[in-house]
């Protein structure tokens, strides 16, 4: 992962987006007459402001994330199956993560030893694995009842790499830190890694893909990979700091 070294720190204002909890999750009652229909017109209301917006948003990551979280929330506002809406989450995120550059990190000296093809096969299965294990994680450190608010508390911007950090409130107290590492792709930005509370996704793959590397083969990786089919972690998360996360 590139270091950034004597950033820019872009000086703005928190900016809290509230990120409902979809209806019908958890142990949630039924939801009230006339409910979703509020929900889907408040919905298609942000999707029409969004639109209008579109342009501003993809100039930078922060305005990039802010346009996701609001997409989020018109989603989940108006879901009323937990299944349908993580579908649908997964649907929303898949573009906004850049597979290659996170498969390139993951996969290490191996990416090296791999054909274009199974570089394109690998990074496509890893994003779907990733993107999975981001909205899984999140969503359960989400509170119950209450919807949460994703804070925007800053971005730091440098030679076409970011950290946009942002922090939601946690269902155990206190606040989730949820740091986005993004890069410049075809002029727009896209999501490389997601550190939360310094625990890195990638660099936590990239630990248990060097561990079944040294022990098996890379056949075996992808056979791995492919039987998750990115509905799934192959292990559960583990404590691998990023070093993104300690630079800033």
């Amino acid at each position: 992962m590139k270091t950034i070294v004597g950033s820019r720190a872009v000086a703005t204002g928190n900016i809290v987006t509230p990120w409902p909890k979809a209806r019908g999750m958890g142990n949630s009652s039924a939801p009230r007459p006339g409910r979703t229909g509020f929900a889907l017109a408040v919905g298609s209301m942000l999707g029409i402001l969004l639109l209008s917006n579109l342009s501003s948003a993809e100039s930078s990551p922060r305005g990039k994330l802010e346009d996701f979280f609001a997409r989020a929330t018109a989603i989940l506002s108006a879901a009323t199956d937990a299944k349908d809406a993580r579908d649908d989450m997964r649907d929303l995120a898949r573009p906004l993560f850049d597979g290659h550059r996170a498969a390139r990190r993951a996969l290490g000296p191996e990416w090296d030893r791999r054909t274009e093809a199974e570089r394109d096969e690998f990074a496509r299965t890893f994003r779907g694995v990733v993107v999975n294990a981001y909205v899984q994680i999140v969503q359960a450190r989400l509170p119950r009842g209450e919807p949460p608010a994703i804070r925007v508390i800053g971005e730091v911007v440098a030679e076409g790499a970011a950290i946009v950090r942002t922090q939601v409130p946690s269902r155990q107290g206190g606040d989730v830190q949820v740091d986005y590492v993004m890069g410049e792709s075809e002029e727009t930005w896209l999501v490389r890694d997601v550190v939360i509370d310094g625990v890195s996704l990638v660099d936590n793959y990239r630990a248990q893909i060097a561990r079944v590397l040294r022990t098996s083969s890379y056949a075996d990786l992808v056979a791995r990979f492919r039987t998750v089919g990115g509905t799934a972690m192959p292990e559960p998360l583990a404590a691998v700091a990023s070093p993104a996360a300690a630079e800033f």
